[in-house]
């Protein structure tokens, strides 16, 4: 009987993820007492409890009660034990590991310097790949690029195995970034990239055989992700590139700075009227209304600065019989022609509000909740360590997990 116990209190702290109370235990075992009674084998008395446990809230969630009246404010420290599932499944989306078990029951996991490393510890373990799944493919929305469907007729060349090349081609970079500890801004400024052949012929690139990939110089104007085939072809529709979809990504996903709705009755542009000109041209027609201007100036000057890439993302000189022009001024007078000049204004006068957008996306990310006007503070404070630490991947993570929303709970607030 006692081994039996102590077996099922092991199961059920790590299915739990925290210590069992006496209580708890008593429960459980319960129901293996009145398995045996009833006479069924021992496999059978064992899995009455696994099933219990497995059918069990506090398995199937990552429970986190609430703080008491007596917590000041409102507000309360997490446990280590909950710090710990925190941790591990921002990071790895998976259960905490048994280092991270034995810190929490040491009651040395809630201190700041032991929580930073643990996390930088995380950070290069091979279950970090789920941090670029999860949260790179909602950031980048790479999840999307499965079901887009470009035009079979204008991009014959389009086929699963480029789609799938596309979207490891931004996986790799953004595992790159996190594994290497490179700076953020790299996201917008990298003159490197990871092709393999299929890729590569598709970006004109030469001297690149084999499925495997490989780190390249990306060339042909490509600076970061923004170049990246994935991001080009989500943010284009079937038949056409769409400088709108991609300024308002640009705006949306890089500088957070989303733009309002559009109005109503907005028509949309005729894919087929290239008679009444060149794209940008047509862009300009629709801008004669004021109340589409507005937004319209700043995330159609985003987009046609990546003209030059097609809707599948590769490079282009002309858009039909027209000639491609990429050139812009973005607010403030600062002026750009073509790609790699649009990123390098963005690192040199943007990379603040690029920090402060990555920065609340993974927050939220790692919280599990949309942010809240009381996490402003943290947010500010994460940046700034940010700009002291040269923009570094680990900064963002450890400066996270220590921050207050990440280590305590709040009571739910009336509406």
């Amino acid at each position: 009987m006692e081994v039996a116990k102590r077996n099922l209190r092991g199961f059920a702290e790590r299915a739990y993820r925290r210590p069992l109370e006496e209580a708890e235990l008593d429960r459980l075992f319960n129901l293996m007492v009145i398995a045996w009674q009833k006479g069924s084998d021992p496999d059978e008395i064992f899995k009455t409890a696994v099933t219990a446990l497995l059918a069990s809230p506090q398995f199937l969630f990552r429970v986190e009660l609430d703080p008491s009246p007596d917590d000041e404010d409102g507000i309360r420290k997490l446990s280590d034990f909950e710090l710990a599932s925190r941790l591990s499944y921002f990071l790895w989306s998976s259960m905490p590991d048994e280092r991270l078990f034995e810190l929490a029951r040491g009651g040395q996991l809630s201190e700041p310097n032991m929580l930073a490393a643990e996390a930088k510890r995380l950070l290069a373990d091979p279950k970090a790949a789920a941090l670029v799944e999860n949260f790179a493919g909602q950031w980048l929305q790479l999840r999307d690029v499965d079901v887009l469907n470009p035009d079979p007729e204008q991009f014959a060349v389009f086929d699963d195995e480029l789609r799938s090349s596309m979207r490891r081609e931004t996986e790799l970079f953004f595992e790159s970034v996190m594994r290497e500890d490179r700076s953020l801004l790299e996201f917008l400024s990298a003159d490197y990239t990871y092709v393999n052949e299929r890729l590569a012929r598709h970006y004109g690139m030469k001297d690149v055989r084999g499925n495997e990939f490989r780190r390249v110089a990306a060339g042909n104007g490509r600076r970061g992700v923004l170049t990246h085939a994935s991001i080009l072809m989500l943010t284009s529709n079937p038949t056409r590139t769409s400088p709108v979809k991609r300024g308002k990504w640009i705006l949306d996903n890089i500088l957070g700075e989303a733009p309002p709705p559009p109005p109503p009755n907005v028509p949309e542009l005729d894919a087929e009227a290239e008679t009444f000109g060149s794209l940008r041209e047509q862009m300009q027609q629709h801008r004669s209304n004021e109340s589409c201007a507005v937004c319209h100036r700043k995330m159609d000057t985003l987009g046609f600065g990546l003209e030059n890439f097609d809707a599948i993302g590769a490079w282009r000189e002309k858009d039909g019989r027209f000639d491609i022009d990429p050139s812009g001024a973005l607010p403030g007078g600062r002026q750009f022609d073509g790609p790699t000049d649009l990123m390098a204004i963005l690192v040199d006068e943007k990379k603040d509000a690029f920090c402060r957008c990555l920065t609340e996306k993974m927050l939220s990310y790692a919280l599990g909740r949309g942010l809240d006007s009381y996490d402003r503070c943290a947010v500010k404070s994460i940046v700034k360590a940010l700009h002291e630490n040269e923009y570094r991947f680990h900064t963002l993570v450890t400066q996270i997990v220590t921050s207050e929303p990440f280590t305590m709970r709040e009571a739910p607030r009336e509406e």
